[in-house]
C-alpha cells in the first residue's frame, strides 16, 4: 500500500515491520506522545505512558514484532518512519496507532488505520475495537467508530490514563 502526498516528494510505503525496526518505532512512539497537548494529559500521564526510549522498550518492542498474534505495521519513505500500528487481527483490536508528529496532515493514520482495518477483516472479523487516547476521538470518529464506554489505561508505574472505549463494523 502506498500513499502519496501532493506536498512532499516522499512515497510512503505500508509494510511489517521488521525486528530492526524496533528503535525507530520506539523513538516515533515517544516523539508522538509527547507531543500531545497537555490539556489532554498531564506531563507524568504521558511520561508513563511513553517513558525516553531505552535498550528495555527496543526489546519490548521487537518482542511485539515477533508475537504471532500481533502484527506491526508501519509507514517508511525513504528510510524514515512516518507511522505505525499494532493489532491483534483475530482479536478484532487495534492497540496502537501513531503518527510522527513531523507527519501529521499527510494521511498516513489513514493509510495505516485501513491497512489494519484489512488485517483485521482478514480474518473473518467483522468488528475492530480499540481504546482511544482523548486526543485522537476527533480522528476515530471521523474515520467511522462509534464511541462507547469511557475507560482507564492502565500505564507504568501504576499511573493510568483516561480513553474511551471505540468500535466499527468492518
Amino acid at each position: 500500500m502506498s500513499l502519496l502526498h501532493s506536498e512532499s516528494p516522499s512515497l510512503f510505503q505500508i509494510r511489517s515491520a521488521l525486528a530492526e525496526d524496533a528503535e525507530g518505532l520506539i523513538r516515533l512512539h515517544f516523539r508522538a506522545v509527547q507531543a500531545i497537548a497537555p490539556s489532554f494529559y498531564s506531563s507524568s500521564v504521558r511520561a508513563a505512558w511513553s517513558p525516553p526510549p531505552s535498550p528495555a522498550r527496543a526489546a519490548w518492542m521487537r518482542q511485539t514484532i515477533a508475537t504471532p498474534e500481533r502484527r506491526v505495521l508501519l509507514a517508511a519513505a525513504e528510510g524514515r518512519l512516518g507511522g505505525f500500528a499494532i493489532c491483534a487481527p483475530e482479536q478484532g483490536l487495534l492497540q496502537a496507532l501513531y503518527v510522527d508528529p513531523a507527519c501529521t496532515g499527510l494521511g498516513l493514520g489513514q493509510c495505516l488505520l485501513g491497512a489494519a482495518e484489512e488485517t483485521v477483516r482478514e480474518t473473518g472479523c467483522a468488528r475492530v475495537t480499540l481504546k482511544a487516547s482523548l486526543n485522537a476521538l476527533g480522528f476515530y470518529l471521523a474515520m467511522g467508530y462509534r464511541l462507547g464506554a469511557a475507560a482507564r489505561q492502565p500505564l507504568a508505574d501504576g499511573v493510568e490514563m483516561d480513553c474511551r472505549e471505540m468500535d466499527k463494523a468492518l
